[in-house]
């Protein structure tokens, strides 16, 4: 990393601890009502752009409610995932991208199902080598952002269905995989026949080598 996108990351990082120290959330529609939220703690995820940080989200780690920093923008969670040598997966909600990413698979998270693709963020996917679409299986709006998508993306995405009775990634990972982080990559693999999405480490760190080589030279 450059010393000045370096220096960049280092204050935003800076910013998100200010927000975060500030108390966030407080007195805003989708922010903490319950006092316990508050005294419990929050787990912080911030979207970056060109290792910019554009928005921040906050999750309370006791109870399913969310707060986001004001007047940034919404994007995809995770862009910085996606690579040209690699597919990647497309999922909804920031917790199930954690947990593709755990399991080795690149990963971005639709910030919600109704959530329509920019241009540029299009273009961004179109990058990858393959897209997996495994959002939501909820009978609603999840199957349906799925599916519009596959139907803008064609041939370069295929759609991945959870098994019966598991809506998403992190609910097959925590009730059908007993939080087996290697079950959960094989079950994930056997449900994506015909593109395997899994890391190549020996590849990507051969292109390491190569890349500091010629930076020495």
């Amino acid at each position: 990393m450059a010393s000045g996108t370096e220096g960049n990351y280092l204050r935003d990082c800076e910013e998100i601890a200010c927000w975060v120290s500030a108390g966030f959330g407080k007195n805003r529609r989708e922010g903490p009502e319950n006092p316990r939220s508050s005294q419990q703690g929050w787990i912080a995820f911030p979207y970056f752009e060109d290792d910019k940080v554009v928005l921040i989200k906050y999750r309370s780690v006791i109870q399913k409610i969310t707060a986001r920093q004001p007047g940034m923008k919404t994007t995809l969670f995770g862009l910085e995932s996606i690579d040209p040598f690699e597919p990647i997966v497309v999922v909804e909600g920031e917790p199930d991208r954690i947990i593709m990413e755990q399991a080795g698979f690149r990963s971005v998270a639709l910030p919600m199902s109704g959530f329509t693709l920019t241009p540029e963020l299009r273009d961004a996917l179109e990058c990858a080598d393959g897209i997996i679409l495994a959002g939501d299986c909820d009978q609603g709006p999840g199957i349906k952002a799925m599916e519009r998508l596959k139907q803008d993306f064609g041939d370069k995405a295929i759609l991945v269905k959870w098994p019966d009775g598991y809506k998403d990634a992190n609910e097959t990972f925590i009730r059908c995989n007993k939080m087996d982080v290697n079950a959960f990559k094989d079950h994930f693999n056997d449900l994506s026949p015909g593109r395997k999405a899994s890391r190549c480490p020996e590849f990507t760190d051969w292109l390491t080598v190569c890349y500091l080589t010629m930076k020495e030279r």
